[in-house]
C-alpha cells in the first residue's frame, strides 16, 4: 500500500481521513503540532512528526519518514499554514522527491472567489485567497496534484446524499447546505 504523508490530522477532515486510513491499515505518516496528540498517536505506532509544517526541516523530515513514494494529502488550514505551510510542504515534496499531492480546501477557493458573497468573502477572504496562493503554488509545481473543495461540512451521521460535482459545472445553488463528513463512503468519482 502506498503510504500517506497526512498533514491536518488534528481535527477536522484530516482526523477523519486519520481515522479512514487506520481503519484500512493504510501505512500513514502524521505531522503534528500537538504535543500531547503527537504522543498519544505514537503510543498507538503511528509514525509521528512533531512541528509546524512552516517549517522546511519538520516537512524534510516528514518526507523522508514517509519515503519517495509516499502520497501528501493536506487539510491543513488556519492562519500562516493556508500558505506559507502548504509552500513549504510543496517545495519539501518537490526537495525529497515525492510526486502526489491531494490538497484539501473548500468551496470559494481558487476560481470560485467569484461566487462567494460579499459576506463570506468579509467574514474569511484573507484565509481563501492565501489558500488560493496553496492551489496556485501547487498547480505551478512539478508535483501530480488533485485539489478538492468540499463545502458545508459536519460532523453527524451519514446520510448518503453526498454529490461529486467537477468544476466548473457546479455552481453553489447546486451544493446541498451540508454535506456530512461520514458520507465519504456514498461519495464515489
Amino acid at each position: 500500500m502506498t503510504p500517506w504523508l497526512l498533514f491536518g490530522a488534528g481535527s477536522g477532515v484530516g482526523a477523519c481521513l486519520l481515522q479512514r486510513a487506520l481503519a484500512c491499515n493504510q501505512p500513514v505518516v502524521l505531522v503534528l503540532r500537538d504535543n500531547e496528540q503527537a504522543r498519544q498517536w505514537r503510543e498507538q505506532g503511528v509514525t509521528v512528526v512533531e512541528g509546524d509544517a512552516c517549517e522546511p526541516a519538520v516537512v524534510a523530515d516528514a518526507c523522508q519518514a514517509a519515503g519517495p513514494d509516499a502520497v501528501i494529502v493536506s487539510t491543513l488550514g488556519g492562519g500562516s499554514v493556508n500558505y506559507l505551510g502548504h509552500r513549504t510542504l510543496i517545495d519539501g515534496a518537490e526537495q525529497a522527491g515525492l510526486k502526489r499531492v491531494l490538497l484539501v480546501t473548500s468551496l470559494g477557493y481558487g476560481d470560485g472567489w467569484p461566487l462567494l458573497s460579499s459576506r463570506a468573502k468579509a467574514a474569511f477572504g484573507l484565509a481563501v485567497r492565501e489558500k488560493s496562493l496553496a492551489e496556485c503554488w501547487l498547480q505551478s509545481s512539478s508535483l501530480d496534484y488533485a485539489i478538492v473543495r468540499p463545502g458545508g461540512l459536519l460532523d453527524v451521521v451519514a446520510t448518503h446524499n453526498g454529490q461529486l460535482t467537477l468544476w466548473p459545472a457546479c455552481a453553489f445553488g447546486a451544493v446541498p447546505s451540508g454535506i456530512y463528513r461520514r458520507d465519504h463512503d456514498a461519495v464515489r468519482a
